[in-house]
């Protein structure tokens, strides 16, 4: 099928895709807190703070974002149709499940003698509503698609 135009789905996956890299490298996705155990009432009782975005809290899980990014991108320019929403979708739903587990199960390490506390932060919950928004792109490219293969099976069936 060979489609000059591009579908809102299709744009809405893009745009969304391309919004969510933004999303990965500029804003925190967790906050990691470690403070010392007091097992000794002597000790300083220090802490430590940080913020980190999804491509330093989460390194493997941000490339395949990535390559998901690049589909959402990349198959619409290369033509579209049936297969790519279909793409779009799962990829989309691959996006959001693992945006979703990374917040139910935040990153986190155990270290003896300290107390380490990691909370998600604003990046990871945008960066979710964009991947839903870009499946919900890939459904409706899907639903586009589909509308587009009847018409054109009537007119078919009128000649």
């Amino acid at each position: 099928m060979n489609r000059s135009t591009v579908t809102f789905g299709e744009a809405l996956a893009a745009v969304c895709g391309v919004l969510l890299v933004l999303v990965m490298f500029a804003l925190p996705w967790f906050q990691v807190e470690v403070t010392t155990a007091l097992t000794d009432p002597l000790a300083a009782n220090g802490a430590a703070i940080n913020t980190g975005s999804a491509f330093e809290a989460l390194p493997g899980i941000s490339m395949v974002l990535l390559a998901c990014v690049v589909l959402f991108v990349v198959l619409p320019l290369l033509g579209g149709g049936p297969a790519a929403a279909r793409v779009d979708a799962f990829v989309g739903l691959v996006a959001v499940v693992l945006i979703g587990f990374s917040i139910y199960q935040p990153p986190g390490h155990e270290a003896p003698g300290y107390d380490v506390v990691v909370t998600t932060q604003v990046g990871a919950y945008v960066g979710l509503g964009l991947a839903i928004l870009a499946f919900i792109g890939g459904l409706l490219g899907m639903r586009q698609v589909s509308a587009d293969s009847r018409a054109l099976g009537e007119v078919a069936e009128r000649l």
